[in-house]
């Protein structure tokens, strides 16, 4: 059994999403979806960039998904 881990080049796309799109529902979906690079080789970068995101974020309700992103990867 072959193990894919994901790496920052896969999360980019996800991490670009969350900082630039204006749909709510979309953006907690990503929010979530970035959780899932638990195994990622790039999760310090992962974690880094999603607490940038989180410190310039308005949205409470985007704000706690991040932390609990935050929670999940680290």
């Amino acid at each position: 059994t072959e193990i894919y881990t994901l790496s920052l080049h896969d999360a980019l796309p996800i991490l670009h999403m969350i900082e630039t799109t204006n749909d709510a529902e979309l953006k907690l979906t990503a929010i979530e979806a970035i959780g899932w690079y638990l195994y990622s080789s790039a999760k310090a970068d992962i974690i880094a960039q999603c607490e940038a995101l989180y410190a310039k974020e308005n949205d409470e309700a985007a704000k706690a998904e991040l932390l609990k992103t935050l929670n999940r990867l680290k």
